[in-house]
């Protein structure tokens, strides 16, 4: 399982920082993160490390679905090997408005699909009234 985590961390070898509401962050094995490097924002696939807790989920809460692993993530000086950037050094910030784009696009979709549906059903209920 794979979750976004962006946080800005400032990242050399090691990666420390937090973020709150990451869905799928309590199962996750690997967490995609945007961090600042001298190269600008990079995006690295971090690994959740099994022999210690320099990275950690703590579940958080919410009102719709607990099955969404929401969780605050702690991440205090994990170590991320430099194969672990994901595509080109300096293009992290680029790869993470593009993942947004496509959330949002599917959200707004699903919600406009919702308020059809409900407005359909409405109509049918005073259909019958009549």
């Amino acid at each position: 399982c794979v979750c976004v985590c962006v946080c800005v961390c400032v990242a050399i070898e090691q990666v420390t920082g937090v973020k709150k509401w990451i869905t799928g962050g309590c199962m996750a094995d690997y967490f995609t993160t945007l961090c600042k490097t001298e190269d600008g924002f990079c995006m690295f696939l971090i690994e959740r490390p099994a022999e210690d807790f320099s990275l950690d989920t703590k579940p958080i809460k919410v009102s719709y679905s607990a099955a969404a692993g929401t969780a605050y993530v702690i991440m205090d000086e994990v170590v991320v090997p430099p194969e672990n950037l994901v595509g080109t050094p300096g293009q992290g910030f680029y790869q993470t408005m593009g993942n947004f784009n496509i959330e949002r696009w599917q959200m707004g979709v699903f919600l406009a699909c919702r308020r059809v549906a409900s407005t359909s059903v409405m109509c049918l209920a005073l259909s019958f009234r009549m």
